[in-house]
């Protein structure tokens, strides 16, 4: 049975207010324990407990010199393409909106800022998809396949953020709340759903059908568990006219050019989810945090955290950062090896995220 309750005692709550961690906190009015979780924190965390406390807990990273290994090429591709879109799709029916502009000036400052280029060499996808041109070429095809005459969805919000306001409440209880964070790239009006529209870049649609991947996959089931929730403080109950708010539009990328035809490489596929996939959705979110929490006193204790060692050489297509650290004989092995190869740095947060991005 659930019981997050417990987790509110003094010596537990005494180290959150002394750590500062930007997803869990004291709430000084209330004297609550306020948890706030993204995809990307439980994500982490279900695939390995102690990757979580090294990275989102104690905040150790690789030294990124000389090749920046510290850095995701996933995450950061996916982070300057959706910033990209969210643009796009805030401003492609303005009558002074210029595509050659939007792919070409802006995507040059969004991949220079980033330093995407820094990947060259290292991670085989910076050439597959043809680097800086190749990817302003991407967008331009994008551009082309969704323009305004084609793009029959009503755009109702972008960029559409949530998280420490408390917007979606997982679990509300006397000592204790847990609430949803994230961030929507659309949400659009199809006539018949408001739903939020994700966007997913692949390697090669080669590989089978992009869809089958997502079908069970939290991300896409956590916005429209969002929407329906977030739905009546965003749209007038006679606007919405009786819509549907249990579908997402995702629509998928390739990243390897396709010569035959360069349209192909995009692919917009409905999913929809039940009311009771969406409840069991919460549960599961809710048992995902005890858990969290369970790990989170244990290293607290400095006791040891489970440990996911089939990931330990294939986190992510490529070896974990703290393999290193967790292969040594001793603790004062592993200290030694945190100072010497690893840097501290801000530790994960939603909305520093969003607000860079923006």
């Amino acid at each position: 049975m659930l019981n997050l309750e417990r987790f509110h005692d003094d010596a537990f709550c005494m180290e959150i207010f002394k750590r500062k961690l930007p997803w869990i906190f004291i709430d000084v009015a209330s004297g609550k324990l306020i948890i706030v979780v993204d995809n990307h924190l439980m994500t982490t965390h279900r695939a390995c407990a102690d990757n979580f406390m090294m990275a989102h807990v104690e905040g150790k990273f690789l030294k990124g010199l000389p090749e920046q290994p510290s850095r995701s090429w996933y995450l950061e591709f996916g982070i300057i393409f959706h910033i990209l879109i969210e643009h796009y799709y805030k401003h492609f029916r303005d009558p002074d909106f210029s595509v050659a502009e939007w792919a070409g000036d802006m995507a040059y400052k969004v991949w220079t800022l980033k330093n995407m280029d820094a990947f060259a060499g290292v991670h085989p996808e910076h050439h597959a998809i043809g680097g800086l041109m190749g990817f302003q070429a991407m967008l331009l095809a994008y551009a082309h396949k969704f323009k305004p005459e084609n793009e029959k969805l009503r755009i109702i919000g972008t960029e559409v953020s949530f998280g420490k306001n408390r917007e979606i409440p997982l679990y509300i209880g006397e000592y204790v709340e847990v609430y949803l964070a994230g961030r929507m790239d659309v949400i659009v009006d199809d006539g018949y759903f408001i739903m939020p529209m994700d966007h997913k870049t692949c390697g090669s649609f080669k590989r089978g059908d992009p869809l089958e991947r997502y079908l069970i996959d939290e991300g896409p089931t956590g916005y429209i568990y969002t929407l329906r929730s977030l739905l009546p403080k965003l749209v007038p109950e006679e606007l919405r006219l009786k819509r549907g708010c249990n579908k997402i539009l995702m629509n998928f990328i390739e990243k390897q050019f396709n010569k035959d035809n360069p349209l192909d490489r995009f692919k917009r596929l409905p999913m929809f989810k039940s009311d009771e996939q969406l409840d069991t959705y919460r549960m599961r979110m809710l048992l995902s945090v005890e858990q969290l929490l369970c790990n989170l006193e244990s290293h607290f204790q400095n006791l040891p955290v489970p440990r996911n060692t089939q990931a330990c050489t294939d986190w992510y297509h490529g070896k974990c950062p703290y393999y290193d650290v967790h292969r040594q004989a001793t603790k004062d092995g592993e200290q030694n090896t945190l100072q010497n190869g690893f840097v501290t740095l801000p530790i994960w947060d939603t909305e520093t995220i969003n607000a860079l991005n923006s």
